[in-house]
């Protein structure tokens, strides 16, 4: 962001021009440039990236994967506002890697591949296992109405921040995020190093203009060291050298202002990046990082923060799923089962992901089983992380593994839901009777891209009475539910057709409706499409 050089050794806060990005009555900029008063002078050129200007170098070139872990504090108050889900966390960095990645599919594939990749940490300071988030109740954090709060709370909760992105989430009422230093200036307070968000500005469906989460690319593009493509200096168009003025990127063209919306705008003789993660357009809009941007956001992270980068072997996505598991806690239980059909001791490796295709760190499971013999144990004796949506199953094809699901709180029977490897872009089943009986139905990607799944309903002769796309973009080994009833208004008599535009698995779990006093689960066959 954007440093105030000056005399006086004060705090200060710089509000950065911007549209409105919330509803009615919320005037919060897309970020707040904070930081600490310096004594006046012009900034030395020391490195190929500071605040004196950027040298770009073929060093810096996005030749090779680095891969960055994350750990996200959730602040909350006293009645739990704030407390956000595993789900919304994972959806956060769906979103960060989809940008910084250019990942096929998303808006981003119209953008630059930085080649940086973030992860959420499998493991804390201290060397043991974590999921990468952690929760804490503080109502003066929470509400964080000044930057020595920020720092209160920094050193309590901040993992050493040379080793990990620290993303702090709070109710700011002032800005949807924003870093306190500047990488060149790392250190000079490191539990204030990393990025704090507004927790409404956290993943999808939030702030309006802001509702697509691409402000935490917006922030960690400032912790990387990029500043506002709109960083003209005294309100003016920047002049002189690109690579020592504005934004010190030649690559981004100069402008006024920070734009707003998502229309054509002209300034300094040039259009506007409207379409850059660094400019202050509605995510709607937002699509890039530039060729230089991510040469300087590359050479910062070998120049400042060189202790983020992780070399991490990452397993290829399994081929075997259980496509949809019941969540620990939840009306269902679930049992694990493993039968080895074998004449040798075998063993498998169980990976849960969550329902944005995320595997969940740290939970992992290698189970064996004897030759000719079979194993079950409840399913919260492997896994209990309330993420869990979806288990990958790599290792011995001789061992079989399926799921049973029952009522938790009245009668009933034992459904059991065999593990799949069969994959199509069409599927076909038939629904059950509405007033009797629901019919749900679990999506899951197997492809390598993201995908719309849209639900066609069909008549005996084929013809098309309704079609609903239930998500425009499933990401690879990510999952969506669909009820059937709510789709379409009496789907009797007719056959539903699952279309994708990548191989998807689907699951048909037909159920007893609410109230009937007995609650069955039961899978129905689901057809593969030509």
């Amino acid at each position: 962001m954007k440093k105030i050089r000056g005399t006086a050794a004060l705090l200060l806060f710089l509000t950065c021009i911007t549209p409105n990005f919330g509803g009615e009555g919320d005037h919060r900029p897309r970020c707040k440039v904070s930081q600490k008063d310096r004594v006046a002078m012009k900034w030395a050129k020391r490195t190929d990236c500071d605040g004196g200007g950027t040298v770009v170098d073929g060093t810096y070139n996005p030749t090779e994967l680095y891969e960055i872990p994350v750990v996200v504090h959730v602040i909350y108050d006293e009645q739990g506002t704030g407390r956000l889900s595993e789900d919304k966390i994972h959806e956060m960095m769906t979103v960060l890697n989809q940008d910084f990645r250019a990942q096929a599919g998303t808006n981003a594939e119209q953008g630059n591949d930085v080649m940086i990749q973030f992860y959420l940490a499998e493991k804390d300071p201290q060397g043991n296992p974590s999921g990468g988030i952690t929760y804490t109740q503080n109502g003066d954090w929470f509400r964080e109405a000044t930057e020595e709060i920020r720092a209160e709370y920094g050193s309590a909760l901040a993992w050493d921040t040379t080793r990990y992105l620290n993303i702090f989430t709070t109710g700011m009422d002032f800005a949807l995020g924003y870093i306190v230093w500047m990488p060149w200036e790392a250190g000079a307070n490191p539990s204030e190093e990393g990025v704090a968000m507004a927790y409404d500005a956290v993943g999808l469906g939030g702030v309006p203009g802001a509702d697509l989460g691409h402000t935490i690319s917006h922030e960690v593009g400032h912790y990387l060291g990029l500043e506002h493509t709109f960083n003209s200096q005294a309100g003016d168009c920047a002049t002189g050298d690109c690579y020592t003025t504005g934004d010190y990127i030649c690559d981004t063209n100069p402008h006024l202002e920070a734009d707003g919306g998502c229309a054509d705008e002209m300034s300094c003789g040039f259009e506007d990046p409207i379409h850059n993660y660094m400019n202050y357009t509605d995510d709607s809009c937002l699509q890039e990082f530039t060729p230089e941007q991510i040469n300087r956001m590359r050479c910062t992270l070998l120049t400042y923060r060189s202790g983020l980068i992780q070399n991490r072997t990452v397993a290829e996505a399994p081929t075997r799923w259980l496509t949809h598991v019941t969540r620990p806690g939840g009306d269902f239980t679930s049992t694990l089962y493993m039968n080895n059909r074998g004449t040798t001791e075998s063993s498998v490796t169980l990976t849960a992901y969550a329902s944005n295709g995320q595997a969940i760190a740290g939970a992992t499971a290698d189970l064996s089983v004897p030759a000719g013999g079979f194993s079950s144990m409840p399913m919260d004796n492997v896994f209990s992380q309330e993420s869990l949506s979806h288990i990958g199953i790599s290792g011995s094809d001789d061992i079989a593994v399926s799921v049973g699901y029952k009522a938790a709180a009245v009668s009933g029977a034992t459904a059991h839901l065999n593990e799949d490897n069969r994959a199509s872009t069409r599927w076909y089943f038939y629904p059950g009777e509405q007033d009797l009986v629901f019919d749900g139905l679990a999506v899951l990607n197997a492809g390598d891209a993201m995908t719309p799944v849209t639900v066609h309903f069909r008549d005996t002769s084929g013809r098309s009475l309704s079609s609903t796309t239930i998500t425009e973009s499933l990401a690879p080994q990510a999952k969506t539910l669909a009820i059937i009833g709510a789709l379409y208004e009496n789907p009797e008599g007719t056959v539903v057709e699952v279309s994708a535009d990548q191989p998807v698995l689907i699951v048909a779990l037909r159920g007893t409706q609410a109230g009937s006093g007995f609650s069955y689960l039961y899978q129905t066959q689901p057809i593969r499409g030509l």
